[in-house]
């Protein structure tokens, strides 16, 4: 068969446009195109769209055997090609992370996602009962078939029946979705209520792929039984300002008196589509001398740096730090030790691979780490899973190997507790999170609890 692929996939794509040509309805043209590619291919199981809702993939017309009818955007096959808007090709799903298995006698799998200008709008999915059964040649073909049902859809929007949907309609977010009447499941008594706290890292956001977290709702969470006395935002996909000439010292003036610095993420891993993360960002950032030349104006304005990246990239950090050692650099979320994609399963052997480098970059006097953001996805701890949310006692057993390594390689002059929300409030409360920072540092002293969750973090950002 392989000497006459190109010209099945040729034929096939006139085929299909002469099935939509003049029809409007997204229901019948799906059906067509699935049944079309189904029986004209050898060698396949199953063959069909799923189309996007929201935070997940919701079956859409198919042949073959009953099939999964809502996938979570990120999670298996499907999930992944929707979460990276890039075509997935597996020659043994058996070895894909996270397969999710709909019928038991697939063996391979090429999932084509249906992307337009705004974004991922759905996928095209098949499987085959032979191992490695599609190759490049599959993958051109049927993402030329797919784009000709996009296109298709895009020069007629909805006529004669249902439009597919928009990706502003469909938007989601990498992160966990935010669940107030689960988290309202898990109350708990204040642990210290008197401990100052000073909260140095959350957003505040209104876009339709996070949701709302503004004023209102971080009063709510602040308020909810914790001294917290001061807090810092840190910009995430929202509250952005054109550029202009001098943009640092415009920030500075604009923010009369409030501005402290600059965050800048790198983070970026082969494997982030496993956790659901859509931006692809080029490799090697802060090696970059543009960056570079960025980063060497930051001290002579009194501004420090936020550094998000994943455990893989720390030597980066090691590097800038040692080559600006008159910047002073927050590391967030702990470093980024990755749980999902290649690391699932591996816990052990990423943490000794992370701990080394956080002590490497312990090494730094500069260099101070942020204690939190676990809650997140891609650490894969899985909380969310469970019928009722975590304890704090659950979640400082889960997280207590990682912020206590940190506090040993940097000290609690240098370590800071932050909550990371609304992020992390995808698998806890407000309250539940510093109750468990409070369990870990239960061993603490005064004085090195001060530091911990309030004194470091306002020397760090210059808080009065």
């Amino acid at each position: 068969m392989t000497a006459n692929k190109p010209e099945l996939y040729r034929d096939l794509s006139r085929q299909l446009s002469a099935l939509l040509a003049g029809e409007g309805d997204l229901i019948a043209n799906a059906a067509n195109t699935a049944a079309l590619i189904y029986h004209g291919l050898p060698d396949l199981n199953w063959a069909g769209f799923y189309f996007r809702d929201g935070a997940e993939l919701v079956l859409g017309p198919f042949q073959g055997k009953p099939a999964c009818v809502r996938i979570p955007i990120g999670e298996g096959v499907c999930g992944t090609a929707a979460a990276s808007a890039a075509t997935v090709l597996v020659r043994d799903v058996h070895e894909f992370p996270g397969h999710i298995a709909c019928d038991l006698d697939s063996r391979s799998e090429l999932v084509v996602p249906l992307v337009d200008a705004g974004g991922v709008l759905g996928v095209f999915d098949l499987d085959s009962p032979v191992l490695a059964r599609f190759d490049e040649i599959d993958r051109e073909g049927c993402e030329r078939l797919v784009g000709l049902f996009v296109e298709h859809r895009r020069r007629f929007p909805g006529e004669g029946g249902q439009p597919m949907p928009s990706a502003a309609q469909t938007a989601i977010s990498s992160h966990l979705p935010v669940r107030q009447d689960w988290l309202d499941q898990r109350r708990e008594e204040i642990i210290e209520p008197d401990l100052a706290i000073v909260d140095p890292h959350h957003h505040l956001v209104d876009r339709p792929e996070t949701g709302r977290y503004l004023l209102p709702e971080l009063l709510a969470d602040v308020g909810s039984g914790h001294n917290v006395t001061a807090t810092v935002y840190l910009e995430w996909l929202s509250m952005y300002r054109a550029s202009v000439e001098k943009v640092l010292e415009a920030m500075i003036a604009a923010g009369g008196g409030r501005f402290r610095g600059i965050r800048f993420i790198t983070a970026t891993h082969p494997d982030q589509a496993a956790w659901g993360s859509l931006i692809n960002r080029p490799s090697g950032l802060l090696m970059d001398g543009r960056v570079r030349d960025g980063f060497a104006r930051l001290a002579p304005l009194g501004l420090s740096f936020d550094a998000w990246m994943y455990h893989t990239q720390l030597r980066e950090l090691v590097d800038l730090a040692r080559a600006f050692p008159e910047t002073q650099i927050v590391l967030d979320h702990v470093g980024g030790p990755i749980g999902l994609g290649r690391y699932a399963g591996k816990r052990a052997e990423t943490f000794a691979e992370w701990s080394a480098r956080i002590r490497e970059l312990a090494g730094c006097p500069n260099v101070h780490i942020k204690l939190g953001g676990l809650g997140m996805r891609m650490f894969g701890f899985n909380v969310h899973t469970s019928e009722l949310p975590p304890s704090s006692e659950e979640l400082a057993a889960a997280w207590r190997p990682y912020i206590e390594t940190c506090i040993t390689a940097f000290g609690p002059e240098r370590a800071m507790f932050e909550s990371n929300f609304p992020v992390d409030k995808g698998s806890c409360g407000y309250a539940v999170l510093w109750n468990a920072f409070k369990r870990i540092a239960a061993g603490c002293s005064a004085a090195e609890k001060a530091a911990l969750f309030g004194a470091t973090a306002a020397k760090f950002y210059r808080l009065g």
